[in-house]
């Protein structure tokens, strides 16, 4: 999706976690390992309170936002 980059040389610096897998791949895993992939749900509720607590609004209504963006591309 990104087609262009700027970097900075020794600034301007960003942290991300993406945890990403090929559909093909996570259809073939079992159930059990499933729902051990689905349980990363954690993660993304316990941001989505730290994020409301420090004052965004509606964290989860951001990240359907995003989401919705992102399936354009699809």
């Amino acid at each position: 999706m990104i087609k262009h980059a700027t970097t900075f040389p020794g600034g301007l610096h960003n942290t991300s976690f993406v945890f990403m897998m090929n559909e093909a791949k996570y259809n073939s895993l079992s159930t059990q390992d499933k729902a051990v992939v689905d349980k990363q749900d954690y993660l993304e509720t316990e941001w989505a309170a730290s994020a409301q607590v420090k004052g965004l609004k509606d964290p989860k209504a951001m990240l359907a936002e995003f989401r919705a963006e992102i399936a354009k591309f699809k």
